[in-house]
């Protein structure tokens, strides 16, 4: 059995560390920072976010007591790989607080293509001649596109597959609990992508390699191990962050079939992120290529 890595793994790598960003020498010296917390409301997470376009985001900040937010001057950048652009002009910290709290919110700008943007936090010296970085909030903004408009060439390729196969077995077929499983359904669903439930049991005895099946993860997984099926094409999810699997994406080639585990937190992100959404279509979009026998994805 051969390990592989799965296809165009370089696009996973980028959405996976496209925002976490290394402090500059002075930051990690610098004590007092102002640091991310999270999406106000959500778990704890890095420092880089996914929002939408025209989205108006809330960010939980630890800010130092004896910080004057009044004082802190805030700076814009969109971001390229050759440069950065300065979106707008400078304002200070405490015009974004939220009245009496340390909760950011901040106004994501209408985008067509993906964008990624820097909030930096500056204190400037006495004389106003330096200033202190104190930290940065990243995002990633994503056009506000429906996911149904998204995903019509998928879509679009697996109803012209199933049209001139009437006789065969759906070109998706979810596999696993259901419960588990609902909210890849609903993602399914809301991208207008034909599917079937399947069984209930990811040990199926005689799988049809003409079908993807999409599963998730048994809670006793590991990264190295399968469930214990022959063949066919298999997409398997992790249902929460499970802390013994490090997040990534995994694939075992064998000659009936392709097992590929993907450890990324997807299922609970699925319904309001867009870095997920863009990410399941990509990893649905690339296992059901050799399903399909078609190109999806024009």
């Amino acid at each position: 059995m051969n390990n592989a890595t799965f296809p165009r793994v370089a696009f996973l790598a980028l959405l996976l560390a496209a925002f976490v960003g290394s402090a500059s020498g002075a930051e990690q010296k610098n004590e007092r920072r102002i640091i991310p917390l999270g999406l106000h409301g959500e778990p704890a997470a890095p420092t880089s976010f996914a929002a939408f376009g025209g989205q108006s985001v809330t960010v939980d900040l630890h800010i130092p007591a004896d910080i004057d937010r009044t004082k802190i001057i805030v700076k814009v950048f969109q971001l390229s790989q050759k440069i950065a652009v300065r979106l707008k002009d400078d304002t200070t910290l405490d015009k974004l607080l939220d009245s009496g709290t340390d909760i950011l919110r901040v106004q994501m700008p209408d985008v067509k293509s993906i964008t990624s943007l820097l909030f930096s936090f500056h204190n400037p010296s006495k004389d106003q001649k330096t200033a202190t970085r104190l930290g940065d909030l990243r995002f990633r903004v994503y056009p506000n596109i429906p996911l149904r408009e998204k995903a019509r060439p998928l879509a679009d390729a697996i109803r012209q597959y199933q049209t001139n196969n009437p006789t065969s077995l759906p070109a998706i077929l979810l596999v696993g609990d259901t419960e588990t499983l609902a909210p890849l359904r609903a993602f399914l669903a809301a991208c207008d992508i034909p599917f079937e439930d399947g069984h209930n049991s990811l040990d199926v005895d005689a799988p049809s390699a003409s079908v993807l099946h999409l599963g998730y993860l048994p809670a006793n997984s590991t990264r190295d191990t399968f469930p214990a099926f022959g063949e066919g094409h298999w997409l398997l999810f992790a249902a929460a962050i499970a802390p013994e699997l490090f997040p990534g994406v995994y694939s075992t080639t064998t000659p009936g079939g392709v097992f590929t585990k993907v450890t990324l937190p997807l299922l609970p992100r699925l319904a309001t992120d867009p870095q997920a959404q863009e990410t399941m279509l990509h990893l649905i979009t690339e296992a059901v290529r050799p399903v399909l026998a078609v190109d999806v994805s024009k």
